[in-house]
């Protein structure tokens, strides 16, 4: 993960109002904390998923699993579960018919937040605003957060859960007599950028001119102070070298989120799903 900041200074604060029970969030599906250790089958930790890293338990299984894809040209070999056969059963695939796609065409979405701690909604789990976002809270909250999203799925990969062969790894896994554990079931490859903008305006001014701003608009007096006297952050969620330090980085953003697939390039593990060992239902996440 690469994160970018370009920071300006406050116009002014104001103090934040007053905070409201809330219920539990619930998801099934989370993004991936750790993706390089990730794999389809992998024993993973229910209460990690809310903590700093997904724990993956060190659990084998002999037995070939067989999984399928969403694109249905794909028809992969069964592999025995660990991170090298998937990849291996992965490349072999798309060496014989193709990467997923020949060009990503990605999601573009915005909205408004009360607070950081929303933020948490977008990922399925609590999220460590400051490591993987690199935002900070403060005692003296802006008066507009806007979120801008990039996002495309590229490509994705499920274990069969009703096969005989995946039975008998759920029994394997059950008879640990852990309700911690869960068997990883699915996973999704992608692209995706994140920019959190704070600013002491109005927010309908302030998505007034960074929607501008986006499009490459001619800017107003007011649109300029706005863009240049927010603060705000971005993060791509991939390994990659982007110059975001551009007259207008949304630009740099959306070249790498509709890049061409390849076979070397279709994004990094975003999205996970699991399978609960005891009745082989959806995993389901609780947090705050």
């Amino acid at each position: 993960m690469k994160s970018y900041w370009l920071a300006f200074v406050y116009l002014s604060f104001f103090f934040c109002g007053p905070l409201y029970a809330q219920e539990k969030n619930r998801s099934t599906s989370f993004f991936s904390k750790n993706p390089d250790d990730l794999y389809l089958g992998a024993v993973m930790s229910l209460k990690s998923i809310n903590s700093e890293k997904h724990v993956i338990k060190d659990f084998s299984f002999k037995e070939q699993l067989n999984a399928f894809s969403f694109d249905i040209k794909y028809e992969f070999a069964p592999f025995v579960p660990t991170k090298q056969n998937m990849y291996a059963a992965i490349e072999r695939e798309f060496k014989r018919v193709g990467a997923p796609g020949g060009s990503a065409t990605g999601s573009f979405s915005s909205w408004a937040v009360n607070s950081l701690d929303e933020l948490d909604v977008r990922f399925g789990q609590n999220l460590d605003l400051d490591h993987w976002l690199g935002l900070h809270k403060t005692d003296f909250p802006p008066r507009s957060i806007l979120t801008f999203e990039y996002e495309v799925s590229l490509f994705n990969l499920y274990l069969d859960t009703f096969d005989e062969p995946f039975l008998a790894f759920q029994n394997q896994v059950k008879k640990e007599k852990d309700d911690d554990l869960f068997i990883v079931s699915g996973l999704t490859w992608g692209r995706r950028a994140l920019i959190i903008v704070q600013s002491d305006f109005e927010e309908s001014l302030v998505r007034s001119a960074f929607n501008r701003f986006i499009e490459n608009e001619k800017l107003s007096e007011e649109d300029q102070v706005i863009v240049e006297t927010a603060i705000y952050s971005y993060t791509v969620f991939d390994d990659v070298n982007l110059d975001l330090g551009a007259s207008n980085p949304f630009d740099i953003i959306k070249k790498y989120i509709d890049a061409p697939i390849t076979e070397e390039n279709f994004g990094r593990v975003l999205n996970i799903t699991g399978t609960n060992i005891q009745n082989g239902a959806l995993i389901e996440n609780v947090y705050d």
